[in-house]
């Protein structure tokens, strides 16, 4: 969830370009990168962005797999979701 949240940065970005709030929009813009510099404590925190929304595949994939009941392959071995599929019975 906290990563989805961080996600939603891009779309007020927009929303203020097109309002013509380019100072805000230029400086909402450097958030995601101000606030993981103290982790990345490189220029790469300037491609944080890019792996915020790269990231949300592998979280999208996790809940579809976790809320379907089926399993995933994790280092060659299946791994099985302790909930219960919406509308139906886990598979053994």
């Amino acid at each position: 969830m906290a990563s989805s949240l961080l996600a939603s940065w891009l779309p007020v970005v927009l929303w203020l370009i097109n309002d013509h709030l380019y100072r805000q929009a230029a400086f909402f813009s450097i958030i995601p990168s101000l606030i993981l510099f103290p982790w990345y404590r490189t220029a790469a925190t300037l491609l944080a962005p890019l792996a915020i929304y790269g990231f949300q595949a592998i979280a999208i994939n996790g809940r579809i797999t976790t809320l379907t009941g089926r399993k995933a392959i994790w280092k060659g071995r299946e791994v099985g979701s302790t909930i219960p599929p919406l509308g139906g019975k886990s598979s053994p």
